[in-house]
């Protein structure tokens, strides 16, 4: 533990000192076109991630609504009162609809030729875009399949069932069979049976088997009729139906398919109608020989031997159905996942996704399981100086990939970053926001409402956004940003240039400009409290207001408001009024306070802007002129 930790005596200055700590160890900072994410350290640089890929145009949409799905399911998982498993289901739900429309995105714009223009002219562009494609489809059925395995939902076949059939369709040949004048003659006919039969689509099987000649030929006397009633009376399991229920119809229905079977035998009918039962029967040596894949013949055993199983036999007899084609070794990486996701190791799943699916994906499923509390403790070395979770890692890698992107995406980081825990989300929210060059007014705004929403301190966008208007020349603007970043000592020293450049120049408008763009924020500074006075001074001797163009002129020198460089040209400023015989404008005390002025202009000597003699000379003449007449207006 760092000592700095140690010595600090309450919460708050521990999380001060860690974040002290991160700045000086670990810094954000953005290099090379792609924007390389480089970790800091006291040793060397040490890239962490490089995000040269594409967020196409068409994926943006989705990534704005799942970063606010996922600040909002954070926000609400938090609560007390919050049923957790439902809102899982609806947020996860959500998630694989937005899968859905990206993937729908991608291809409406493949297919119409508007792409992004980023990408449109390169010669593999529609790679890309099949690709990215792929990799969405791959995501979802991943996900869906987590969703109705991993987030516990029991019964589970239904759910695999539904899984299966969305995510591998079948096309089966029923028109060309129909116009067959002998169906069960042509090649397809018993394997189109058997496949729909592997996948449960007991509707698809009844109408091949009604294709059938002899099925037409004899009426419904004939054993073909009699094997399509048994398919139609096969009862099926739906998360509504009462388990006990289902179990009594199932003993009933396989002792039926049994008698079937022995019946068939007797009679010496087809063979393959007696193998269509016997893969009703759930006979493993069948269903291996039917199966094309360890998925088509995990369904089938699951439908035809063990409806009602639970989520540890299946994982058990998932293992079995993939070694029967071979090690688990040589299957792809995509299907080692499903294997995982099957058997129920979340970590297992969280670790091969990071082969399989992209940041995007695995930072919100991980955010789920995460939440559902299924996943099993484990410590990520992030960055030099924190241990995360897997959840925090896998958000993190994908808030930094967010980082690479336009500036927009880059915004999006920042829901992310805060729900992590405030030691390290805090941090890296501040870091960023402080990185993120404010290149136009509304991207300011925007991370200025950031700040606001995170609690951040938004002062180094003021500056920035102060500085570019500066040298746009744009002063009324500069003022602004600074009087809303409460920067004081950059106000009071803009405030010397501009009054610096009126006494060379002489024209107000650059004062006129600021002051009218901060209204009453010119109390922040007293350079800026003089500005506005001056230009109101300005105003009254331009529109011949006299007596209130004396008195404050007066005021600004009487409290020595104004600066010592601006009392000469006040004081001659004042030579007008002071050679008023009729009436006096200025009495004595307010000569007396004049004079003392100008006393200590000519006492200044061997300093900056030392005054002319003539000048001098000349306030000098007028103002003991001005005293004598006041003497001797007072007392006549």
């Amino acid at each position: 533990v760092n000592p700095g930790v140690m010595m600090a005596t309450s919460a708050a200055q521990q999380q001060r000192v860690v974040q002290k700590q991160a700045c000086r160890r670990a810094a954000v900072c953005w290099v090379g076109p792609n924007f390389e994410l480089a970790c800091v350290s006291a040793r060397r640089p040490a890239v962490v991630r490089t995000f040269g890929t594409h967020h196409l145009t068409e994926l943006k949409k989705v990534m704005y609504e799942a970063a606010d799905t996922f600040a909002r399911f954070n926000a609400q998982a938090q609560r007390p009162e919050a049923d957790r498993k439902t809102l899982i289901a609806q947020v996860s739900l959500h998630y694989r609809g937005l899968l859905l429309a990206a993937r729908a995105y991608l291809e409406q714009a493949d297919t119409s030729g508007m792409r992004d223009p980023r990408v449109a002219g390169l010669p593999n562009a529609h790679d890309i875009y099949r690709d990215n494609v792929k990799l969405i489809k791959v995501s979802e059925m991943v996900w869906h399949l987590c969703e109705n395995v991993l987030l516990n939902r029991y019964p589970v076949m239904p759910y695999l069932l539904d899984w299966f059939w969305f995510h591998f369709p079948d096309n089966f040949p029923l028109d060309a069979l129909t116009r067959s004048s002998q169906p069960e003659a042509e090649p397809g006919y018993w394997v189109s049976i058997f496949r729909a039969t592997l996948h449960g689509m007991t509707s698809t099987v009844q109408q091949l088997l009604q294709l059938h000649s002899k099925y037409i030929a004899d009426g419904k006397q004939n054993i073909y009729f009699l094997i399509e009633q048994l398919v139609q009376s096969m009862p099926l399991l739906y998360p509504e139906k009462s388990l006990e229920k289902f179990k009594h119809d199932w003993n009933e229905w396989r002792i039926l398919c049994g008698n079937v079977l022995a019946h068939l035998r007797d009679e010496r009918v087809d063979e393959n109608l007696i193998q269509l039962v016997e893969l009703l029967r759930g006979d493993d040596v069948v269903l291996h020989k039917v199966s094309c894949s360890w998925l088509e013949q995990l369904l089938a055993s699951v439908l035809f031997q063990e409806p009602a199983i639970s989520l540890t036999a299946l994982g058990e007899r998932a293992q079995q159905c993939v070694s029967s084609f071979g090690p688990v070794t040589n299957l792809p990486a995509v299907e080692q996942l499903l294997l995982a996701a099957l058997q129920g190791l979340p970590n297992k799943v969280v670790e091969l996704g990071g082969e399989c699916l992209p940041a995007f994906v695995l930072a919100h499923l991980v955010d789920l399981l995460n939440c559902a509390q299924i996943l099993q403790p484990h410590e990520i070395q992030h960055m030099p100086l924190w241990r995360v979770d897997l959840r925090e890692h896998h958000v993190l890698q994908y808030a930094e990939s967010l980082l690479g992107s336009s500036c927009a995406l880059r915004q999006l980081c920042l829901n992310y970053y805060a729900a992590l825990p405030p030691a390290l989300g805090e941090c890296l929210l501040q870091l960023v926001v402080d990185r993120t060059p404010p290149e136009t007014d509304v991207t300011a705004q925007k991370l200025i409402n950031c700040c606001a929403r995170y609690n951040l301190d938004s002062r180094s966008i003021y500056r920035v956004v102060a500085v570019r208007k500066l040298g746009q020349g744009r002063h009324g603007a500069v003022f602004q940003w600074l009087a809303r970043a409460r920067d004081q000592p950059r106000l009071a020293a803009l405030a010397n240039r501009l009054l610096e450049h009126f006494l060379e120049n002489g024209s107000p408008s650059d004062m006129e400009a600021v002051v009218e763009s901060l209204g009453e924020e010119t109390v922040l500074s007293s350079k800026l409290t003089f500005m506005s006075d001056y230009v109101k001074l300005q105003k009254f001797g331009a529109s011949g207001n006299v007596d209130a163009h004396v008195r404050l002129l007066l005021e600004l020198l009487d409290g020595k408001r104004a600066p010592r460089r601006f009392w000469l040209p006040l004081l001659l400023d004042a030579v007008p009024h002071l050679q008023a015989t009729a009436p006096v404008r200025v009495g004595v005390e307010d000569t007396y306070t004049l004079m003392e002025r100008l006393q200590e202009l000519c006492t200044c000597s061997g300093k900056r802007n030392v005054p002319r003699e003539s000048e001098l000379f000349a306030v000098r003449k007028v103002l003991s002129e001005n005293l004598a007449r006041a003497i001797v207006q007072r007392y006549s």
